[in-house]
């Protein structure tokens, strides 16, 4: 399956996409290439403290760990604390991605446009903090479903608000071309430093909340105590973002 979506893509590359569409841009980038580097680390500090930024990484930072850690997990306790077979754990992840697709559809515009972006982040993260807290008592399926609804939800319009804020800043400088994609990068580099260190911090709170029988009820426990934490965290920071009120 992955073998045939992958040479798909390379007939879809080869149809579609010009031949000549990157001579302009190296062109372009090849008298600058000797005095620049791939991994500007002063150009990367600077966009990391451009006003308005830290502050919408320390949240993004705060609202992708806990996701990040229950996804690394989720597969595993679904499995021992629901006793779902494969196919119906992918029946639940199934779940999870009709409610993001209509969420991105139709239910980001519909929101954005009736509320402010400091809004929208404020209720989002205090849904997901009480999302979080649901997490912890739930010992059924149809309640980690029904949980999953408002979560997944929430978090469509946390990731949405925070990449168009990034987005703004881009274009609200555009003396340094430069600076966009470094601050595009640094948006990404949280997802993966996340996704890096998701399965070992998610394992250990697993592993060390184990009580006997219970240890799968206990490490759900302990992921929903994370998130409450870091999106009570994140509320905290709201009134400190600028960019939000831009």
């Amino acid at each position: 399956m992955a073998a045939s979506g992958s040479l798909l893509s390379l007939a879809l590359l080869l149809l579609f996409i010009p031949s000549g569409s990157g001579d302009a841009a190296k062109k372009k980038n090849k008298d600058s290439e000797s005095s620049s580097s791939v991994m500007n680390l002063s150009a990367i500090a600077r966009a990391a403290s451009s006003p308005g930024v830290p502050g919408l990484l320390a949240v993004k930072l705060a609202c992708a760990v806990p996701i990040g850690v229950l996804q690394s997990m989720f597969s595993a306790v679904a499995m021992e604390q629901f006793g779902l077979p494969p196919e119906q754990n992918g029946y639940l992840m199934s779940y999870i991605g009709a409610i993001s697709l209509v969420m991105q559809g139709a239910g980001i515009p519909l929101v954005t446009k009736r509320l402010s972006d400091r809004s929208v982040m404020a209720w989002s993260a205090a849904a997901l903090a009480l999302c979080y807290a649901a997490l912890v008592p739930v010992s059924g399926v149809w309640g980690f479903a029904a949980i999953l609804l408002p979560l997944t939800c929430a978090l469509c319009l946390v990731n949405s608000v925070l990449t168009a804020a990034i987005t703004k800043l881009n274009n609200e400088d555009t003396s340094d071309e430069k600076r966009s994609g470094t601050l595009l990068g640094l948006n990404m580099a949280v997802h993966s430093a996340v996704r890096a260190a998701a399965p070992t911090l998610g394992g250990a709170m697993v592993t060390g909340s184990e009580t006997g029988a219970s240890g799968s009820l206990s490490g759900f426990a302990s992921i929903g105590a994370l998130g409450v934490g870091c999106h009570l965290a994140a509320l905290a920071m709201l009134p400190g973002v600028e960019a939000l009120n831009r």
